[in-house]
């Protein structure tokens, strides 16, 4: 991500008829298999709840 580019974390609860949520949930577990390059940092003091 750019500098000063904002990321939301929302909670979605599974399987309760979300229409799309069945797809999010099937490219989820293939993302599981896929290598993973972190190099990304999060500073924790950046993030906040709503």
């Amino acid at each position: 991500m750019a500098p000063r580019t904002k990321a939301v974390l929302v909670w979605i609860p599974s399987h309760v008829g979300i229409p799309g949520n069945e797809k999010v949930d099937e490219l989820a577990k293939l993302a599981l298999n896929k290598e993973v390059h972190d190099d990304k940092q999060i500073i924790w003091s950046d993030l906040k709840l709503k």
